[in-house]
Order: C-alpha cells, then sequence, then structure tokens
C-alpha cells in the first residue's frame, strides 16, 4: 500500500526518544494529539474538558537534579512506533484518522502511550481499506434521510423551507455527520441568497453552520480528495479552501 499524503506528510522518522525540546514534525504530532483528544472529550464530557498532558510525556523529570533518570519522551517514542508499524500513513495522518474513528465510536479514547496498540493500528487500517466505499454509502443515506426529514416538516406541518432544513439539521435520529450538517446549512443560505428568499430562519441555520465548521474542517482535511470526488458541488468552494486555515488555527489556539 502506498503512503497516504495531505498536508501533514513530511519526511523520516523523529529523533531518538529523549528527554528535552521536539523537532517541527514530533511538535506537530503532539499538537494534533492534544487538540483531538480535547476536542472528543469536550463532545463526550461537555465544554469544561480540557485535556492537558502530564509533564511527564515530554520527559520531564520531577526531581531537577544531575542525578535524575533521563526519562523517555512519549511523544517521539510514540511517533518512531507508528512510522514504524504504520508505514501506509505518516504519524500526524494516523492520529487524525484514529480520532475521526473515534467521535463517531464508543471507543475508549487511548493515551499516547498506547496509540500504536495493535487494537487501533487494525482499526485505522480497516478503515482506510474501506473509506472511500464507506463515503459514499454514508453520503447517499444522509442525503436520502435529509431529504425525507425536510419534505415532511415542508409538506406535512406547513413550515417553510429555510425552517424545515433547521428543524432536520437539528434531528438527532437522523444520524448527519457534522460535514453534512455544515454543508446543508451552508448550501440552504445559498441558494436561498440567489432566490432572493433570505428570511429570519436563515440566521439561525448561519449560527449551526459555525457551530459545526470546525468539525467539518476536521472531517473533511483527512480525505479531501474524496471529499470533493464524492460531495461534489454540496461542499462550498470558499470551505474547501479555508478549511486548512481553519484546522491550523484551532491547533494554534
Amino acid at each position: 500500500m502506498t503512503r497516504h499524503k495531505n498536508m501533514y506528510q513530511q519526511p523520516g522518522v523523529g529523533r531518538a526518544p529523549t528527554s528535552g525540546k521536539l523537532d517541527t514534525r514530533i511538535e506537530k504530532f503532539k499538537k494534533v494529539y492534544v487538540h483531538e483528544r480535547r476536542l472528543i472529550e469536550q463532545l463526550q464530557k461537555g465544554g469544561n474538558a480540557n485535556y492537558k498532558p502530564p509533564a511527564s510525556l515530554d520527559g520531564i523529570s520531577r526531581f531537577d537534579t544531575p542525578e535524575a533518570r533521563t526519562a523517555v519522551n512519549e511523544w517521539q517514542k510514540a511517533y518512531a512506533n507508528l512510522h514504524a508499524k504504520f508505514p501506509e500513513l505518516e504519524p500526524v495522518s494516523y492520529i487524525r484518522v484514529l480520532f475521526k474513528i473515534l467521535r463517531g465510536s464508543s471507543l475508549a479514547t487511548p493515551p499516547i502511550q498506547q496509540v500504536s496498540n495493535i487494537k487501533y493500528l487494525d482499526l485505522v487500517r480497516d478503515y482506510i481499506k474501506n473509506q472511500k466505499k464507506q463515503l459514499l454509502s454514508e453520503f447517499r443515506s444522509e442525503v436520502q434521510r435529509a431529504n425525507t426529514a425536510i419534505v415532511i416538516h415542508e409538506k406535512g406541518s406547513g413550515h417553510p423551507f429555510s425552517l424545515s432544513v433547521y428543524y432536520a439539521l437539528l434531528d438527532v435520529s437522523l444520524n448527519l455527520s457534522p460535514m453534512f450538517k455544515y454543508c446543508l446549512a451552508e448550501m440552504t443560505i445559498r441558494d436561498l441568497r440567489a432566490k432572493k428568499k433570505l428570511d429570519r430562519h436563515c440566521e439561525k441555520l448561519q449560527k449551526l453552520a459555525t457551530q459545526w465548521e470546525l468539525l467539518a474542517a476536521l472531517d473533511y482535511t483527512v480525505f479531501a480528495a474524496d471529499y470533493d470526488e464524492i460531495w461534489g458541488v454540496t461542499i462550498p468552494k470558499e470551505f474547501k479552501s479555508k478549511a486548512f486555515h481553519i484546522l491550523e488555527l484551532a491547533l494554534d489556539s
């Protein structure tokens, strides 16, 4: 299998796992893991969750003396392990895919020391093998579920189209992905604006789109080429260009 390429691909492996300042590749790896873990804990436990990795993961001993034993830097160790055990993906891309899977499951979030566990390696490998076919199937299913719900609200309850879309987006039973909800909200506003039919409900749709923008960017940037091919014009053009910037800003925050 060829190595998967995306914005995070960088050549080579990290230096040997020791304490001290991380090089840029390992620093990126750490930032992505911390951001992804914080986000998934906020989704699971509420907005107050704020994961902070202990200093010991950086190989920093609590005994600041010359005699203190040099501790292992777990970020470098995990990076090197993934690079050796999972050559299909760069370690940062692996973390992105793993957390994309975890956000849609009830699986426990692994500490950094366990991300190269065989269970997670197999999970990511199987996902990548089937992801394009699954993405197409999920997209078609989401379109059908959303359209059915919108028609029921619009024709059955007599709501305007914008409000019907709004109710469909809030319906958790439809199990719509953040990417789909973001695109549907933005597409609805775009189409109503073109028809000069914007109404007060469009402001609600815009708030929902803003709410899901980061999660949409996280999903899209992992497999951007596949999303572009399968979703086509459903994805706003401006989102394709700004999604990577949204992610970079989130990592630096």
